[in-house]
């Protein structure tokens, strides 16, 4: 049995059960002792527990067991209780100060699903600062309005069903935003967490990488966006030394229920998107000309896939990072076909497509 890190992260648990489930595949017996929590492979030998083929919910069963839980909800539920940051503020929170006094606007109500959050971030911020652009629009131009996709490892069913487009939510989109900043005439600026960091000294991380650079942008008056807080996505309007630091709006609040609140889930976040200087913009009939393009090379897994092209065109940010992890276009049709195709397919499914 294992003990939980130092101020442990879901985030952090999840990559710790999908590199788990690769060094299973890759056949490495450094997996096996916490796949055999596991009753049905508890007592099997190695060479036929070899032959298994584990699906990523029961090696998060299986983790959760290790670190002493019932089930990967219990752990889930215990992690989000605990304290980020014991050590850096007081025990009682200070009013609610942000420096900059503007609410967010609510999700709309044509929009009643869960919206990609940073890019309903980008949206909102950008509106704010006079720059005419729409959600639609921004998830075409960073190509996730046209692709289906996944992470590699990631189950292909959810509830019992198949899942057939949950990439509205995901981060692929980072790999595009130099091509954003051609479109909306503005600088975009991510800061990405190590989460190895994160996990061994988040006081450090948070106040080295993460407050600066939130209250910088600040300071200068323009809002910035928190990724993957407690797995949502966050306008930051104000931070200060308290328990919880960071004040905003979710980026997914229905339209109505707006409200600038402290943020009481843990951080630092998975990534900050901040905004800088103006920059040259593109025509909208160029830009439509080069994400269709894009489009057609991530639907043939041109970009991330088996047939790597030159990606030199696209000025492609984190490509390396992605390039290994994920599958889209023909790989991801390939795959849902296959879970359709079991015998056991109930016939329904499980669509998040917008």
């Amino acid at each position: 049995m294992k003990n939980l890190p130092r101020s442990p992260r879901i985030e952090h648990l999840k990559k710790e059960a999908k590199s788990l489930l690769k060094s299973f595949k890759a056949g490495s017996p450094n997996s096996f002792g916490i796949l055999r929590n596991l009753k049905q492979y508890s007592d099997l030998p190695d060479e036929e527990l070899a032959a298994q083929q584990p699906q990523l919910h029961q090696v998060q069963y299986a983790l959760a067991l290790e670190y002493g839980f019932e089930s990967w909800a219990k752990m889930e539920n215990h992690v989000k209780s605990l304290a980020e940051f014991p050590d850096v503020s007081p025990s009682e929170e200070s009013p609610i100060c942000p420096q900059i006094d503007w609410v967010p606007p609510g999700k709309p109500a044509w929009h009643p699903g869960w919206m990609n959050g940073y890019v309903r971030g980008i949206e909102l911020i950008l509106q704010r600062e006079g720059i005419s652009i729409d959600y639609d629009t921004l998830m075409g131009d960073i190509g996730q309005a046209f692709i289906m996709q996944g992470e590699a490892e990631s189950k292909n069913l959810v509830k019992g069903n198949v899942d057939v487009g949950w990439w509205p939510l995901e981060l692929l989109g980072f790999m595009r935003f130099n091509f954003v900043e051609g479109v909306t005439g503005r600088e975009i600026v991510d800061v990405i967490a190590n989460m190895e960091e994160v996990n061994n000294d988040p006081n450090r991380v948070y106040l080295e990488q993460f407050e600066p650079a939130i209250r910088s942008s600040l300071d200068n008056g323009i809002p910035c966006i928190a990724v993957r807080i407690d797995d949502a996505e966050f306008i930051i309007t104000g931070c200060d030394r308290n328990r919880h630091p960071l004040i905003g709006a979710c980026t997914n609040t229905k339209e109505g229920e707006e409200k600038v609140d402290r943020i009481k889930a843990p951080a630092p976040p998975y990534a900050l998107i901040l905004f800088g200087r103006e920059k040259a913009r593109i025509s909208r009939l160029e830009a439509d000309k080069a994400a269709l393009e894009f489009a057609v090379e991530m639907h043939f897994d041109r970009i991330l896939g088996d047939d790597v092209r030159p990606t030199k065109q696209f000025n492609l940010r984190h490509f390396s990072d992605f390039l290994e992890s994920w599958r889209t276009g023909l790989q991801s049709f390939k795959s849902w076909i296959s879970e359709l195709e079991k015998p056991d397919y109930s016939g329904a499914h499980y669509c998040m497509l917008t």
